[in-house]
Parts: C-alpha cells; sequence; structure tokens
C-alpha cells in the first residue's frame, strides 16, 4: 500500500492534523481537529502512534478523545508535555475556558534532538528540535517529508511573542531548516503544504534579519 497523507483542516483556527497511512498503519500529527472525522477516514487501518510538534493547545486540544479512542503511545518533548497541563503556557486561555488535561500518562514517550524512532516497523521519523516559537517545538522527518508545526510556513515563520517564544532561537531553527539540501515536502501546523527548496526561494523570512516577531496568530 502506498503511502497517503490526509489533512484535516477546522475554519476556526486553521490548524492542521496530518493522518500518514502506511502498510495498513498510521500515525497522527498534532490532534487538533474532529476525532470522529479523522477516525472514519482511517478505517480498518490501526493508529499506532501520535505525535504533537509543540506543546499549544491549538495543536493538542483533541488528544484526550483520540487517547480515549486508540491505545497507541505518544510521542512528544518532555517540555511540550509539562504545557498539556498548564492553561498559561499552552495559550489555551487564548482557545477555551474548558481546558481539559485528563491523560493516561503512562503512554507519553518523550523525544529528543537527533533521536530516531521506530514506530510499528513502518515509520522510522527523525526527531528535529526547533525552539523558537515556543521553547519545546520539534519538526519531524518522516520519508521525503518534514512536519513542521509552527516553526516554518509556507512562506512565513512561527511568532515569536508568545510565552516561552525565544526569537533567537527562531531563527537558528529556521536556519537549520533552510540549510537542507534535499527538497523536503513541508507540511506545516497551520495554511497549505510547501516544499523546502520553495521557502529557499520565495519566503521572505529566510533573510534572516527580518524575522523580529511574526505577528499573526498562530
Amino acid at each position: 500500500m502506498a503511502a497517503i497523507i490526509k489533512t484535516f483542516c477546522d475554519d476556526y483556527d486553521n490548524c492542521n492534523t496530518y493522518l500518514y497511512i502506511k502498510n495498513e498503519t498510521a500515525i497522527i500529527i498534532d490532534p487538533a481537529n474532529d476525532v470522529k472525522q479523522i477516525l472514519k477516514s482511517v478505517g480498518n487501518v490501526k493508529i499506532v502512534g501520535i505525535f504533537i510538534t509543540h506543546g499549544h493547545y491549538d495543536h493538542f486540544k483533541n488528544l484526550s478523545e483520540i487517547m480515549s479512542k486508540t491505545d497507541c503511545p505518544v510521542y512528544l518533548s518532555k517540555k511540550a508535555y509539562e504545557k498539556l497541563f498548564n492553561k498559561d503556557t499552552s495559550c489555551a486561555s487564548y482557545f477555551t475556558n474548558n481546558f481539559v488535561c485528563e491523560y493516561d500518562e503512562k503512554r507519553f514517550v518523550f523525544v529528543s534532538d537527533g533521536q530516531k524512532i521506530m514506530v510499528a516497523n513502518d515509520f522510522e521519523v527523525l526527531i528535529w528540535q526547533t525552539k523558537g516559537h515556543t521553547d519545546c517545538g520539534i519538526c519531524l522527518f518522516i520519508d521525503d517529508n518534514i512536519f513542521t508545526g509552527d516553526t516554518l510556513f509556507c512562506k512565513g515563520v512561527g511568532r515569536s511573542d508568545l510565552p516561552t517564544s525565544n526569537t533567537i532561537q527562531l531563527i537558528a531553527s529556521i536556519k537549520r531548516l533552510m540549510d537542507l539540501k534535499k527538497d523536503y515536502n513541508v507540511y506545516p501546523g497551520h495554511d497549505k503544504m510547501t516544499t523546502i527548496f520553495d521557502e529557499q526561494k520565495n519566503n521572505p523570512f529566510y533573510n534572516l534579519s527580518l524575522i523580529h516577531i511574526w505577528r499573526c496568530r498562530r
């Protein structure tokens, strides 16, 4: 079975959830969108992993529900895990008054920079730590694709004026991605898919002196 990447996005915060299907198994990246729709799309494919790119509420708001309907591990950085329980550093107060933080904590697996993770023998996931938008951001390299969370967008970058943001770290993370020599497909946390080479040519923030504070809502 050929690999398939499905994108789910709601109209409220334009946040992407990705369903990556491969060899009758699947992983979910950033469980932000309608769980029923995602599970209907999965069909008989087994969900073998959930990844959180960073600990902002708009990216994990349906984690509790999706965990209740699956039995797979949840992969994230330790600092992202801490934000699951903190409505301030997770920016949950921007999105909801009903902050739910009930999880089976035994299912969480902490990841670190440079780590390679094999998930169900189908997905080899390379982790890059990409701080800046938050202190807990990671990018996921899977096959010819990068899932960049809110670090890199199509012709944009993540804002750096939120709790635990750091502009200098964001510049370093963007430079690290832009120095890639391979034209990976880029699946960002918001907005449309792009590629590394397209961003090298067309992203106005590739000129690192222009990255100050990206103030559009992410």
